[in-house]
């Protein structure tokens, strides 16, 4: 009795196993994803995520960060006796050169565009080839599909 008491125990626990990857986001329905996506557009602004701020303070952020780092690297470089004006060119170019290779990325995120990560890399990967950059900047440039229908 006590053997059938502990395969029921297992058994039951089976089964709960059972219901607990059913219940797993992947393995939901689509009728059920459409249900949560429903659920989240409907949810109240203080639970939704406001990227507006950030989106527009970037730009301003990256001018400042360059400033900040040529004014670090030019204090290291006059501290070991390198004359002033050594550094700022070619960091102002080499982050200007970085911004413009990650432009398509950046208008995809600017557009909340719903395939920014393979646009992002499609951009890392194949930017360097210039026809994979264009191919990312057109793709970044198409029509955003919403999250849910409302």
């Amino acid at each position: 009795m006590a053997v059938d008491q502990h395969q029921g125990d297992l058994r039951s626990e089976g089964h709960e196993a059972e219901e607990g990857r059913r219940r797993h986001p992947l393995c939901l329905g689509p009728e059920v994803k459409q249900l949560e996506l429903q659920q989240i557009a409907a949810a109240p602004p203080q639970f939704k995520q406001d990227h507006q701020p950030m989106k527009q303070a970037f730009i301003p952020t990256l001018i400042g960060g360059t400033f900040a780092l040529i004014i670090v690297a030019e204090t290291i470089a006059v501290a070991n006796g390198a004359t002033f004006g050594n550094f700022a060119l070619p960091i102002i170019l080499w982050v200007i050169s970085a911004f413009l290779y990650f432009l398509p990325t950046y208008v995809a995120w600017r557009r909340a565009h719903h395939a920014l990560l393979a646009i992002f890399i499609t951009n890392l990967f194949l930017g360097w080839t210039f026809l994979g950059w264009v191919a990312a900047l057109i793709w970044g440039c198409t029509p955003v599909k919403p999250l849910a229908a409302a």
